[in-house]
């Protein structure tokens, strides 16, 4: 079963906020493009953890293969 989510998190009007005000490149970015789209979140909070555990046993294999 995968669980699909497309919400925008908490932080985000707050976050927008502060980073229009301070920084005048990104509130013209920010006015830019606007969207509606957020990430996406497909998996559960296990398979998440899952992947992550095994994408680092890979990555340390191959740091081992080319030292």
């Amino acid at each position: 079963m995968t669980n699909e989510k497309n919400t925008k998190p908490s932080y985000w009007n707050p976050a927008i906020k502060h980073f229009s005000n301070v920084d005048p490149v990104l509130c013209d970015v920010i006015s830019k493009y606007k969207s509606k789209n957020y990430l996406t979140v497909t998996n559960t909070p296990f398979k998440t953890l899952f992947s992550i555990i095994v994408g680092q046993q890979i990555s340390i294999e191959a740091a081992k293969s080319i030292e």
